[in-house]
């Protein structure tokens, strides 16, 4: 086995604004596939580099089958418009606002109005972030529930399911 070593500098403050040069000794091996006699062992040895030097031997295998279909297709590529895309994006970005920002925000403000004029928090505890934290989580799940009921309600869409949406807005308080 070959070995080989080099020394390196290594530039470190000390901390004092003093640069200090410290000497590394970086060691490598690299074995042969030659003999070697080897002094201290007295008899030949054959050391072989079989790490990392082929590629696995790759059998060829079947092509794959795919029995996916497509997710969508052209034509219905070619009807959405880069206006539709923006107009949902918005309705999205509105609907959020609405369902939960607005509500988190007022379930915050009245639970740090509760937290320090009827508890006595201070603005800087624990106590007062913790209460006011439960009150954005109330918010945003009372808006997320309420707003998907009033909309159960006002357009009569029977695919939204208020179980599932009162879970999905536990997951998100």
């Amino acid at each position: 086995m070959l070995v080989s070593a080099a020394t390196r500098s290594l530039l470190r403050s000390n901390g004092y604004g003093a640069v200090l040069r410290q000497n590394i000794r970086l060691m490598s091996s690299v074995a042969s596939s030659e003999k070697q006699s080897s002094p201290a062992i007295g008899h030949n040895t054959t050391a072989k580099r079989d790490i990392h030097s082929d590629s696995p031997q790759m059998k060829s295998a079947p092509p794959l089958q795919y029995s996916a279909q497509p997710t969508y297709s052209p034509e219905e590529a070619k009807e959405e418009t880069a206006l539709s895309g923006m107009v949902d994006r918005f309705k999205i970005t509105a609907e959020v606002t609405v369902s939960k920002i607005f509500p988190a925000g007022f379930g915050w403000q009245s639970s740090s109005i509760f937290a320090n004029e009827y508890l006595g928090y201070s603005a800087d505890s624990m106590a007062f972030a913790l209460t006011t934290g439960f009150g954005d989580a109330v918010g945003v799940m009372a808006g997320h529930c309420a707003y998907f009921a009033a909309k159960k309600s006002i357009t009569g869409d029977d695919s939204i399911n208020m179980e599932r949406e009162t879970q999905t807005g536990l997951l998100l308080a």
